[in-house]
């Protein structure tokens, strides 16, 4: 009787919540449609400068990108997994799946014989 009382409530808990799962202890996230719509409404209107990059082959060809500033960010999906190394420490690795963005940068190239120019880019990542 208790084992199935035991395993009773574990299905009862596990179907009561929406968004996790609880079987045999252990947490299971559920993805759920919008989990991460308010994290990206804050993120949308961040803006992030990043430094000026200049690539340049001994005397073929020379080329900087300058400007580089990135916005727009919206992230699909977040992962957390732990690991226990000790008894006071805890490994814990976050990775971000489907991080979309749009970035604005200045670029200019200079080439040894004939080419040459500049102009203005916009990159989205979807």
């Amino acid at each position: 009787m208790g084992l199935i009382r035991r395993t009773f409530m574990r299905f009862v808990i596990a179907c009561c919540c929406s968004t996790f799962l609880f079987v045999l202890g252990y947490n299971h996230r559920l993805l759920a449609t919008g989990d991460f719509a308010e994290l990206n409404e804050i993120l949308k209107d961040a803006l992030i400068y990043l430094g000026d990059i200049t690539v340049a082959d001994d005397f073929l060809l020379s080329a900087s990108v300058s400007n580089l500033r990135c916005t727009e960010f919206s992230i699909g999906d977040v992962t957390v997994s732990s690991r226990k190394v000790d008894f006071r420490n805890v490994y814990l690795d976050i990775g971000l799946k489907g991080l979309d963005m749009t970035c604005y940068m200045d670029y200019s190239y200079t080439n040894l014989l004939v080419f040459a120019g500049s102009g203005r880019a916009v990159v989205k990542s979807k």
